[in-house]
């Protein structure tokens, strides 16, 4: 049983950090905005997500899949694919 079948999605969120994701098995798509578009991510709101509420700078309740407006790059990833991201982009 492969429990990535059906996909994941997260939070959108960002980090005060670079980061390299790299993707082992499978295949990942994955939603990445600049840093310069922080105005339009409604940082600050509380949110529900699951089972509880957030309220973060770091972390949004826009969803990059469907914001149409925004420069929203569509990255796609194999196995033995890695993405690095820079800090405060958003994911």
């Amino acid at each position: 049983m492969n429990i990535y079948e059906k996909g994941l999605t997260t939070v959108t969120e960002s980090s005060e950090k670079d980061q390299l994701h790299c993707v082992i098995s499978g295949k990942q798509t994955w939603y990445v905005l600049s840093a310069w578009e922080r105005s339009k991510m409604r940082i600050g709101q509380t949110f529900p997500h699951n089972d509880r509420e957030i309220k973060s700078i770091m972390h949004s309740p826009v969803d990059l899949r469907l914001e149409f407006e925004l420069r929203t790059h569509v990255v796609h990833l194999g196995a033995g694919d890695c993405i690095f991201m820079n800090a405060y982009w958003w994911y």
